[in-house]
């Protein structure tokens, strides 16, 4: 996950590999997303048995 501090460095290519990217910097985290994406990984792992 990667919240870049600024909307305009979303691009840079070291965050190409991120699961989930709030493009547009900080003013667009949201807990609840954050939450949401870290708990389908979770039950993903889980389902696979990768926990």
């Amino acid at each position: 996950m990667v919240v870049p501090y600024a909307a305009d460095i979303a691009d840079d290519p070291a965050f190409a590999s991120a699961g989930l990217l709030f493009r547009g910097g900080q003013p667009e985290f949201s807990a609840d997303a954050a939450y949401a994406w870290l708990s389908a990984r979770a039950a993903s792992r889980a389902a696979r048995g990768t926990v």
